[in-house]
């Protein structure tokens, strides 16, 4: 993809552009200051000297021809419209920063001595734990041998583990004529009914006899 420089007409430069304000040319200033100082730190004696007078001859002196006379006198699109940039060289806006990433970083350390006062205190619960465990361990050691000790001369089995408690054998269903106690009984009713059976026909027939007339007084 190419692209393509539009040439902005010189009336549009001459009406709407401006050279920079003091601020500006203010913090330039000094970014230039730093950046020539950086540039002659790898020379000494007489090159550092020689170096010194033409960077400054050439950049930040008052000759019309240097680049910051030039760019006192350029005009240069409106600040306003390249969108609103702090001036990282202002003391004010850095000491602002300064406190508010201090305030945030004394937040920060608050919550770490928390988190750290929290592990140590788990730290120190979890210790305790494993110590009491080892003691219940040993206490439970103790108890075991002495219990075998004493089951011992008792000769009794083992206690098995997982025992299970449901009965294994079907249980028998339950028949009334193999059953000896049924059958007794039973029998025992057989002969009683059949010694009563001669005096249960004569009720029988006299009943049927109340009956008919019971027949007849309901029909009157």
């Amino acid at each position: 993809m190419k692209k393509t420089s539009k040439r902005i007409p010189g009336k549009v430069i001459d009406r709407f552009w401006e050279p920079l304000d003091r601020g500006n040319l203010a913090s330039l200033d000094r970014i230039l200051n730093i950046c020539l100082t950086k540039a002659m730190e790898r020379y000494e004696g007489s090159k550092l000297t020689a170096a010194q007078r033409i960077l400054t001859h050439t950049w930040t002196s008052d000759n019309p021809r240097s680049f910051k006379s030039r760019l006192n006198t350029t005009k240069v699109p409106l600040t306003t419209t390249l969108g609103k940039v702090d001036d990282p060289l202002s003391l004010d806006q850095v000491l602002r920063r300064k406190t508010f990433l201090e305030t945030y970083l004394l937040a920060e350390l608050k919550q770490l001595s928390e988190l750290q006062k929290h592990y140590q205190e788990q730290e120190i619960a979890y210790k305790l734990d494993l110590d009491y465990l080892e003691e219940l361990r040993k206490t439970t050691s103790i108890h075991q041998m002495k219990m075998d000790k004493d089951t011992k001369p008792l000769d009794l089995e083992p206690v098995k583990e997982n025992i299970g408690l449901a009965s294994t054998e079907n249980p028998k269903v339950f028949d009334p004529d193999t059953d000896e106690d049924t059958k007794r009984i039973l029998d025992s009713l057989s002969k009683h009914f059949k010694s009563i059976k001669k005096n249960t026909e004569q009720l029988t027939l006299f009943n049927d006899r109340l009956e008919v007339v019971y027949n007849i007084l309901d029909v009157l």
